[in-house]
């Protein structure tokens, strides 16, 4: 009820005990859904109320501002590693970010309300790698199925989405089997179109340059590729 209630009146969800409590209840498979999306709509209403702050002084004097959104998931992620909760809401927080980028601007055309959704999964998505690293075999994988299927259709943000995460996290993506995650994401760029494959190539650089035993895979679909044209 909390999180449907504050689609309308978002100040009330945005705090860090309010926010881990709803991402908390995601861990309930039948509940998991409906909370999602309303913390989503929460979210984009809270950018919402923020342009509409920035633009007009009269909404500026008679509504409260809005808490930095991605400084509170940075609060709830950071607590919860040290003082418990993560089993709860790490799965809906990768959920939750997945969703946020997935998120498609009106009519086609950018707008910043969208662009800070995107660049707020970005975040959330590289601060869970960096708490638990092993979060990347799932993270990684599903933005590469995503860059793949959108890549024709534009979907810069899912490319955009995985050079933040790529330079956020990049000594983080290189522990235990990450690099796994790594290599497969190379052996399927040849399924990528030219400007995902090649915005997906710019984002790993940073990764390449500190992993040398990412070189071979990428030579040897480089190869294949020029080969098979």
């Amino acid at each position: 009820k909390l999180a449907r209630a504050s689609v309308n009146f978002p100040a009330t969800i945005l705090n860090p005990f309010s926010l881990f409590a709803c991402l908390s209840l995601t861990s309930v498979q039948n509940l998991s859904a409906s909370i999602l999306e309303s913390l989503k709509a929460t979210i984009s209403k809270g950018y919402s109320m923020e342009e509409n702050r920035e633009s007009s002084a009269w909404f500026r004097e008679n509504t409260r501002a809005i808490p930095d959104i991605p400084g509170l998931f940075s609060i709830v992620i950071s607590q919860s590693v040290r003082y418990g909760g993560w089993d709860l809401i790490g799965k809906g927080l990768v959920d939750l970010g997945l969703m946020l980028v997935d998120t498609q601007p009106p009519l086609g055309k950018m707008n910043a309300k969208t662009r800070s959704l995107h660049s707020l999964a970005a975040i959330i998505l590289a601060k869970v790698i960096k708490k638990h690293p092993s979060s990347a075999d799932i993270i990684i994988p599903k933005l590469r199925d995503r860059i793949i299927v959108n890549g024709k259709n534009g979907g810069q943000q899912y490319t955009s989405t995985l050079r933040v995460i790529i330079k956020e996290a990049t000594t983080y993506l290189i522990e235990d089997n990450n690099g796994a995650a790594i290599i497969d994401f190379i052996n399927n760029l040849h399924r990528l179109s030219y400007s995902a494959g090649r915005a997906s190539l710019n984002a790993m650089i940073p990764l390449l340059k500190l992993n040398r035993s990412l070189r071979n895979p990428l030579i040897l679909v480089l190869r294949k590729a020029l080969f098979s044209k």
